[in-house]
């Protein structure tokens, strides 16, 4: 499985992720789940990395010469056509969280994949939002202990992401406390 962290406001995004792939760490405990798109885009990933790398190199080369012009609308569009296939749903056995920016800069954050029947849960960010995705435990359990961490104003918001997944690797063997960070 894995763990990723999203916090995103009006003005910044942070998606963190830790480092296991496969099944107890056999294809790597060193391994980057996270993604920027561009300025105005970033992304996470929990799952299965062999069904979630094809189909993330397949949308960035669909996006082309254009990959830096995308705001949130135009990413979520394609990755809403893609998820609809149905040979992407028998192969993509994952989840993306995806934190973007609209075209009068306001901010997005979005689940999709196996977690949400393929269909993307989104909302704007008119306050600091907070998502985690992952985990083989009981998902309340992780929200509670970033909650924990985030509300800790003695904590900056990147040590109580790490804080976090240290945390919940210490409770679920399918996270490890490698970690790794993209924003916006």
């Amino acid at each position: 499985m894995s763990l990723v962290l999203g916090y995103a406001t009006k003005d910044i995004a942070l998606i963190m992720s830790d480092g296991r792939a496969g099944i107890d760490g056999s294809y790597s405990e060193h391994y980057n789940k996270t993604l920027k798109i561009n300025d105005n885009i970033i992304l996470g990933f929990v799952g299965i990395v062999e069904g979630a790398e094809p189909f993330l190199q397949h949308t960035i080369e669909q996006m082309g010469t254009a990959r830096n012009n995308y705001l949130i609308d135009d990413f979520l569009e394609m990755i809403e056509f893609f998820m609809d296939d149905s040979d992407t749903q028998k192969y993509f056995n994952s989840t993306l969280m995806i934190i973007g920016r609209d075209n009068k800069n306001n901010m997005h954050v979005a689940l999709v994949g196996n977690a949400t029947s393929y269909k993307i849960e989104r909302n704007l960010v008119d306050t600091t939002r907070v998502l985690s995705i992952g985990g083989c435990i009981e998902g309340n359990i992780i929200t509670d202990i970033f909650f924990e961490n985030i509300l800790n104003q003695d904590l900056p918001v990147i040590v109580a992401m790490e804080k976090t997944i240290s945390q919940a690797s210490l409770l679920d063997n399918s996270i490890n406390s490698n970690t790794f960070i993209v924003r916006i």
